[in-house]
C-alpha cells in the first residue's frame, strides 16, 4: 500500500464522517513512477480538491499551538462539523 493513498483513503473517510480536516503535506510520501510520473505532486493536488487546509508540519504546530492556547500540544480534540465536503478550501 502507497502512503498517500492511504492517507487518501482516511481522509474522505473522515470527510464523509463530518470532520473538518487537514492533510500535513511533507509528512507523507508517494512513489515515482517512470512512465506515469510523479506520485507526491498528484497526491498533493488531490489533497488539495478534498481537505479543507493542506499544511507543511510547522504550519500544523503553529496552528496546533494557537488552538491550545500556547500550552504544549500533546493530543487535540477535533469534533465532527455539519459543514460539508464541498465547502471552501484553502489553497495548496
Amino acid at each position: 500500500m502507497l502512503a498517500n493513498l492511504c492517507v487518501e483513503s482516511h481522509l474522505r473517510e473522515l470527510l464523509e464522517q463530518g470532520f473538518e480536516v487537514a492533510v500535513v503535506k511533507d509528512a507523507t510520501a508517494a512513489p515515482r513512477h517512470p512512465e506515469i510520473g510523479d506520485g507526491y505532486t498528484a497526491a498533493v493536488i488531490n489533497f488539495g480538491f478534498l481537505a479543507n487546509a493542506v499544511l507543511t508540519t510547522d504550519d500544523a504546530v503553529e496552528v496546533m499551538k494557537e488552538a491550545s492556547g500556547g500550552q504544549p500540544v500533546t493530543a487535540l480534540a477535533v469534533q465532527p462539523t455539519t459543514a460539508s465536503a464541498s465547502a471552501s478550501h484553502d489553497p495548496i
